[in-house]
């Protein structure tokens, strides 16, 4: 397999994106994808993923920091791409760690900090 890096980092910048559009105080129904995704933590592997079926069609990895929930960075299969899973996978983890009163850290963080939906999560 072959991994076109540019590619790639376009891909991670559209991603930021789409976490960027998330943090910004949508409701969860705002930002439902075009499939019903059921969003497993896989703690083990530092990963939350977005399963259709038994596929898994997306992932965003996190690491605990300090007693924070860094966000690090998302992956949507390419063919799940333009559906919204991503919007609706982040919002969907971010709606679980603030219900565990854990605070996040999020790569996007110089983009998002202002934003009042996100003050009293993000760190």
């Amino acid at each position: 397999m072959t991994i076109n890096i540019e590619a790639e980092a376009a891909t991670r910048e559209e991603n930021n994106a789409t976490l960027i559009a998330a943090l910004d105080g949508e409701s969860l129904s705002d930002v439902e994808s075009s499939w019903v995704l059921d969003v497993i933590n896989d703690a083990e592997r530092g990963r939350w993923i977005a399963t259709v079926g038994a596929d898994a069609i997306a992932e965003l990895s996190y690491r605990f920091v300090g007693g924070r929930v860094v966000l690090l960075t998302t992956w949507v299969d390419p063919a799940a791409r333009h559906h919204r899973v991503a919007t609706e996978l982040i919002a969907r983890v971010l709606d679980e760690v603030r219900e565990s009163g854990k605070k996040i850290t999020s790569s996007a963080r110089p983009w998002v900090s202002s934003s009042p939906a996100t003050r009293n999560t993000l760190t």
